[in-house]
């Protein structure tokens, strides 16, 4: 069996919807899965030169995820990833990864997982739910975490806006980024600035 998945790029941390807020956009990576006796990874476009092609590569892992989330033996897996979402550029590459990797699993597997229970191993993996949420659900997104677990909500947008994406040229790990706002947040605490995410 083989299975096509397509995921968009996502947006998030939206004005005030830090880890909350997320939205998708007309932008997207695609996966060819297919059950095998092990993992192998054909990268075309972004990170080609750079990302792993073994069982450390982000898709593989998000499809095995999905086989031991529904108690299912991962033997491998043949992908091949055509990349259009830029790496590093705050477009959701990793969320886009994991979610294309539970997807295809998911699929592969006969579809055993809710998209409610993709949503949680995906926001667990990739640590907060804002860009996998607009991942799964498309549009704009509200999501949060709850002692239950991970909910999503879809909100309307209008069909007359258009969405305009600045690509920066440097990259930025969002860990890093968020180290970096830890960072000047507690210098300007100390000092008595105000303090303004950069």
């Amino acid at each position: 069996m083989r299975v096509h998945v397509r995921v968009p790029a996502t947006s998030a941390n939206l004005g005030p919807g830090f880890d909350a807020l997320g939205l998708a956009l007309a932008l997207h990576n695609e996966v060819v899965a297919e059950e095998g006796d092990r993992v192998s990874v054909t990268i075309e476009g972004e990170g080609a030169d750079r990302l792993a092609r073994d069982g450390g590569n982000v898709v593989a892992r998000g499809v095995k995820l999905a086989y031991e989330a529904a108690g299912r033996a991962f033997t491998g897996c043949e992908l091949a990833c055509v990349n259009r979402i830029p790496t590093s550029r705050g477009l959701g590459s990793s969320a886009a990864a994991w979610v294309g990797g539970l997807v295809a699993g998911n699929v592969l597997l006969g579809s055993p997982l809710s998209r409610d229970a993709l949503l949680g191993l995906a926001a667990r993996a990739e640590g907060h739910p804002d860009n996998v949420a607009a991942a799964i659900f498309g549009g704009l997104t509200v999501s949060c975490g709850t002692p239950e677990g991970v909910t999503a909500v879809t909100l309307p947008v209008a069909g007359t806006l258009s969405w305009v994406v600045l690509v920066p040229e440097v990259t930025s790990a969002t860990a890093e980024a968020r180290a970096r706002s830890r960072w000047s947040r507690a210098r300007a605490e100390r000092s008595g600035e105000p303090w303004r995410m950069r």
